[in-house]
């Protein structure tokens, strides 16, 4: 039986078990040459650091993904990305930098697209051996403040 996409949902559960050690194999060999790049990175190239930083968080979360999946179920690497809108005083010091603003949000989910990207044959592998992948990012509103909380702390810090 296979699914809309023509995903094989009754696929063997060897070659899923077998899917998904190769596909976690293939991602910790891409953090480890993603860490060799950030230690033979500059101190001084602070945005590539973070960048570099960002990237191997996201591959670390797909591997606990992977690590934690089981044959004849579904692989779900969606992100919820808490959406805090544009940040004044970050967008202040990127122009002082000479950089491009660009929000939390935004940058947090083109670091997700772009390992998406990146590990698109490790999908299609998983999908083959009927696993099916969920991609996608979720845009979560910020957690609403506790006014009287914030009031108590405010008086607390006079």
């Amino acid at each position: 039986m296979r699914d809309e996409r023509g995903i094989n949902l009754e696929g063997n559960k060897e070659e899923q078990n077998l899917a998904l050690s190769a596909a976690e194999y293939s991602l910790r060999d891409h953090v480890q040459l993603l860490d060799a790049r950030l230690r033979d990175t500059s101190e001084d190239s602070y945005a590539t650091r973070n960048e570099l930083r960002d990237e191997i968080v996201q591959f670390k979360q797909f591997i606990h993904g992977l690590e934690t999946a089981l044959p004849g179920k579904g692989l779900d690497f969606t992100r919820q990305i808490v959406d805090y809108g544009y940040d004044p005083e970050q967008a202040a010091s990127d122009r002082m930098c000479g950089l491009e603003y660009v929000s939390d949000f935004e940058r947090a989910k083109t670091v997700y697209e772009s390992s998406i990207e990146q590990i698109q044959p490790v999908i299609e592998s998983l999908e083959r051996a009927g696993i099916r992948v969920e991609t996608g990012v979720i845009s979560m509103a910020p957690p609403e403040r506790d006014e009287t909380m914030y009031d108590v702390q405010m008086e607390m810090g006079r």
